[in-house]
This record gives structure tokens, C-alpha cells and sequence, in this order.
């Protein structure tokens, strides 16, 4: 099949796919569930395909009636058998999965596919071995064995948010009250806040302290209807067209959202771009646009289009 592409002038309406990142998170506490939960708007993706396999791999089951995902929740402490997951490339599904899968006593076998095991993952491999638990990595698989422990945990504020979510999607399923620490400055701090978010939906209680956050043990994610955001991160591409060449709408946008990419937003109005809301449509047009610094520590994915 051979395609065609002619250049033009792009105008109108669009609606831009579902955030990938609050996918995840709808799904895994819709996944640890003690019941029935509803997922909105999750779109697909492969990436979501994995977590959705993964919790399935945990005991959660998953049912698709049109747009609307029917999820009954697991609970991975009382697994009683080793389970495999297949993470594929999905580093967010290996990260935020590995604590929660190792909360029991059965060894876990997260597979990967592609670079994804190249990817950092000695935060994990500390923890696991500062508790005298089982941990090993190759080239295409992690192996690990909980059951992990509350305590007080420790993670440096330049690593990936994924692993700081990854604990605090798991911290509260255990017996007894955790805290998490961040040494130095907390960088993609905007990922943390979709996590706590999506959590609190869940009726999970966090606590921020000075440097990190508290975590009441022996918690029950409660079922509750979870709408999956339209993705900023994406929107940001066409954002940046409107507002170099022609006016361009935005449909079904959460103008309240706590996505960090939504600061593409400021970014293209500080340069002189006109942006207008009107309920849940953004409408952006061109200006002249001028310089300015921008400083991407929270929103580290607008760096391409920037």
C-alpha cells in the first residue's frame, strides 16, 4: 500500500488521543480494586494492553463493552501461585507494577521486550536487597520475590517519578504505616500529583510531610468511575502549529487538569499566542511570538516540540 501526502493548511477541530499516563493509573487502581470499578475514555494503546495484562496476570479481570472498560479488582498479596507479566515496552507498567505484584510471597517474573530492561532499574534492585528480598535482572526478564515490607523509604528527587508512583500505588496495601522520603529537589513533581490524584479517586489516604509523604497501611482501594483525560503531552504537537501558522480548536479537554504538559498552555501564551477556552473547547491562534526561558523539570516531555 503506498500513501500519498500532500502539504496544506490544517484548520478546524480535533479531538487528541486519551492520555497515556493517566491510563495507566486508572487501571491499576480500577485493577486493585476490592470490587467493581468503570473506565472511561482509556483509548488503545499497546502500553495499556500490558497493564492490562499484567493485573490479569495478578488476578484482576478486565471486560470492554464499546468505550467503557468493566474491571473487578485483585489482590496481590493473597496470590498463590508465581505469576509472569508481560510488560512488553511499557517502562510505566514494569515500574508501577513490580512493587505492587511483589506485595505477596510468590516469585514474579516481569518480562520485557525491545530496551525495556535497559532501563534503570537499581532503585528497585536497592530496595529488594536492603529487605534481604529476592531480585535478579536480565536482559529480558526481572525476577522477584516479596512479600515486600512497610518501613521508611528513601528515593533521590532525580529519578524517574515511575518508581516513586510504583511505591506509593503499593505502600498502602501493606500492613502497617509507610513514609517515603525524597532527597533533594523532586523533579516531575506534575507525575507524582496524577498519582495522588487518581489515588484519592480511590479513597487511598497519602499525606504530604516535609520531603515526601505518608502512607497509612492496611488501606482498601474503594471502586469508583474513572474518565481518562485527553493527553496535553499530544495536544502539544498541534498547540504549537496553531500557534505559528493557523487557528486550531481543541475538543473534550479538562481545562482543570493537573497533567504537567498543560504548561504548554502558559509556555504558548507567554510567547504571545491567543488562548481561548470556552467550556471544554480550546481554541489557540497564531501571533507574532516572542522569546522567552523555559524551564522543562516538570514537564520534560514538551522538550521535543519546544
Amino acid at each position: 500500500m503506498k500513501i500519498h501526502i500532500q502539504p496544506s493548511r490544517l484548520e478546524g477541530a480535533l479531538c487528541v488521543p486519551p492520555s497515556k499516563s493517566m491510563g495507566h493509573r486508572a487501571l491499576i487502581c480500577a485493577g486493585l480494586t476490592q470490587g467493581s470499578s468503570t473506565i472511561l475514555g482509556l483509548g488503545h494503546s499497546k502500553d495499556m494492553e500490558a497493564t492490562i495484562q499484567c493485573l490479569e496476570a495478578l488476578g484482576a479481570s478486565f471486560k470492554k463493552e464499546k468505550e467503557t472498560w468493566h474491571v473487578v479488582g485483585c489482590d496481590p498479596r493473597s496470590l498463590n501461585r508465581p505469576a509472569q507479566l508481560k510488560c512488553n515496552e511499557s517502562g510505566s507498567t514494569l515500574r508501577f507494577l513490580l512493587p505492587v505484584a511483589c506485595l505477596g510471597k510468590e516469585t514474579i517474573t516481569l518480562y520485557g521486550k525491545g530496551r525495556l530492561m535497559e532501563r534503570p532499574m537499581k532503585i528497585y534492585q536497592d530496595l529488594f536487597e536492603a529487605q534481604g528480598l529476592r531480585y535478579s535482572q536480565t536482559n529480558e526478564a526481572i525476577k522477584a520475590q516479596g512479600p515486600l515490607q512497610p518501613g521508611n523509604f528513601t528515593l533521590p528527587g532525580n529519578v524517574s517519578s515511575q518508581f516513586i508512583s510504583g511505591l506509593l500505588f503499593a505502600l498502602p496495601l501493606m500492613e502497617e504505616e509507610s513514609t517515603l522520603h525524597i532527597q533533594g529537589k523532586l523533579e516531575s513533581k506534575s507525575y507524582i500529583d496524577l498519582t495522588l490524584d487518581t489515588l484519592e479517586k480511590a479513597n487511598i489516604k497519602i499525606t504530604p510531610i516535609e520531603n515526601g509523604y505518608s502512607i497509612e497501611g492496611h488501606q482498601t482501594y474503594a471502586p469508583t468511575t474513572y474518565h481518562v483525560e485527553k493527553d496535553y503531552s499530544q495536544l502539544a504537537f498541534f498547540a504549537v502549529y496553531a500557534a505559528l501558522k493557523a487557528p486550531l480548536s481543541f475538543i473534550e479537554l479538562d481545562p482543570d487538569s493537573k497533567q504537567g504538559d498543560k504548561a504548554i498552555l502558559k509556555i504558548l501564551e507567554k510567547a504571545g499566542a491567543s488562548i481561548e477556552w470556552k467550556e471544554r473547547t480550546l481554541t489557540i491562534k497564531p501571533s507574532h511570538l516572542h522569546e522567552q526561558v523555559i524551564d522543562l523539570a516538570d514537564c520534560p516531555d514538551l522538550g521535543p516540540i519546544l
